[in-house]
C-alpha cells in the first residue's frame, strides 16, 4: 500500500511541472510576437474594403479619364456684324454649322502645320490630352468636340481671309465676251476679331464700249462658319440691266465649303430668274495658291441638255481669278469665259 502511494505521489509531481513547463513556453512566445490567433469575423471585410480603395487610386483605364476635360469651358462664337456702312446689305443663304463629329473629320483632313496650330490653341483654352485626337471621335466628350469646333474654324476663317484679301491692290482688270473687261478693287473690309469671320465688298466695273459710261456694281465675299459666300445685291448695281454674269447664273451662293479639300461635295438652293434650283459643286483641284470648283444644275431651260454646268478658280490674294460657264440663252451660242489677266489701279466712279 505504501508503494501505490510512493508512485501516485511520483506522477502527481511530474505532471505538475510539465503543466508548469507549458504555461512558461507560452508566456514566451507572447513576449516573442509569435502568438497565433483567429482574426476577427470582421477582417476579412476591411482588407476588401482596403484593397477597392487602393485599385481605385491607381486605376488607369479609359472609363475612369474619359471626362478629364469635361470641365473645360467652350467660349462662345461670334459672327460678324455687317457694318451698316457697307453697300450690300443682303445676306446669303446661310448654312447651318457643321455637325461636331464632322468637325473631327475636318481636323482630321487638314495638313500637320495647321493640325499643330489647333493643338496649340486648345491647349491654351485647357484642353489637356490631345493625344485624344489621335483616335475616334468617340474618345472625345460634347465639350472636348465643341471646343475642338471653336479652334478649328476661327483657324479655317483666318486662313480663308487670305484668298480673298486684295486690300493691297489699287484694282484688278478681268477680260472676258471679246471687248468686255472688268476692273475690280476692293473698297470695305470688315473682321471680327475672336473667330475670324470677315467680310469683303469688291467694286466692280464694266467696261463696254457700247454702253455709255462705265456701268458697275459689287461682289462681296462672306467668311462666316469656316465657308465662303459670294454675295451680290441687286439694289447696289448702277443700272436696272446689268447682271454680274462674270460670277455665274447664281452669283449668290456659298462658294467653298468647310472641307477645302480635292474631292469635297456639296449642294445647295440657288435663286435664278425667281426659280428655285439645285446646284451641285465638287473641288476638282486644290493647290497651296489656287482651288479649282466644277458645278451643274440639271433641268434648266434654254441651256444645252436643260444641263448648266460652270467651273471657277479662287487665287489666294485676288479671289475669283477664273469662271467658265455654258452659254446664256441670248449669248450668240457661245460659252463665257472669264479671267484674271493683271493689276491696273481701278478708278472708283
Amino acid at each position: 500500500m505504501m508503494i501505490l502511494k510512493k508512485r501516485f505521489m511520483a506522477g502527481l509531481f511530474l505532471f505538475s511541472l510539465l503543466l508548469t513547463a507549458c504555461e512558461d513556453g507560452a508566456k514566451s512566445n507572447s513576449q516573442n510576437g509569435q502568438t497565433i490567433s483567429n482574426p476577427p469575423d470582421n477582417q476579412g471585410e476591411e482588407e476588401k474594403i482596403n484593397s477597392e480603395e487602393e485599385e481605385k487610386e491607381i486605376d488607369t483605364s479609359p472609363a475612369q479619364n474619359q471626362h478629364k476635360n469635361s470641365g473645360i469651358k467652350v467660349p462662345a462664337y461670334k459672327h460678324l456684324e455687317r457694318p451698316d456702312d457697307f453697300y450690300t446689305q443682303m445676306e446669303p443663304n446661310l448654312l447651318q454649322p457643321v455637325s461636331l463629329k464632322e468637325t473631327y473629320k475636318a481636323y482630321q483632313s487638314i495638313d500637320r502645320e495647321t493640325q499643330n496650330v489647333v493643338q496649340e490653341d486648345l491647349t491654351d483654352l485647357g484642353f489637356s490630352d490631345i493625344q485624344k485626337l489621335d483616335h475616334s471621335s468617340d474618345q472625345l466628350n460634347e465639350n472636348e468636340l465643341s471646343l475642338l469646333y471653336y479652334v478649328l474654324t476661327k483657324t479655317k476663317n483666318k486662313q480663308l481671309q487670305d484668298w480673298f484679301d486684295i486690300k493691297d491692290k489699287e484694282g484688278i482688270i478681268y477680260s472676258g465676251l471679246f471687248e468686255y473687261s472688268h476692273g475690280a478693287v476692293q473698297v470695305q473690309q470688315a473682321s471680327e476679331p475672336e473667330t475670324h469671320e470677315s467680310l469683303f465688298e469688291n467694286y466692280v466695273q464694266v467696261e463696254d464700249p457700247a454702253s455709255a459710261g462705265s456701268p458697275f456694281f459689287f461682289i462681296s465675299y462672306l467668311v462666316r462658319d469656316g465657308r465662303v459666300y459670294q454675295v451680290h445685291d441687286p439694289a447696289t448695281n448702277s443700272t436696272e440691266n446689268i447682271f454680274p454674269f462674270p460670277y455665274g447664273i447664281a452669283p449668290t451662293r456659298m462658294i467653298l465649303p468647310y472641307h477645302v479639300q480635292k474631292g469635297s461635295a456639296w449642294e445647295q438652293e440657288v435663286s435664278i430668274d425667281g426659280e428655285t434650283y439645285s446646284m451641285t459643286s465638287e473641288i476638282t483641284d486644290k493647290k497651296d495658291d489656287e482651288i479649282r470648283v466644277s458645278s451643274f444644275i440639271n433641268g434648266i431651260e434654254g441651256y444645252p441638255n436643260n444641263r448648266y454646268e460652270e467651273e471657277y478658280v479662287i487665287k489666294k490674294g485676288i479671289g475669283v481669278s477664273y469662271h467658265y460657264h455654258t452659254k446664256q440663252p441670248d449669248n450668240m451660242g457661245n460659252d463665257f469665259e472669264f479671267e484674271y489677266t493683271h493689276e491696273q489701279p481701278v478708278q472708283i466712279q
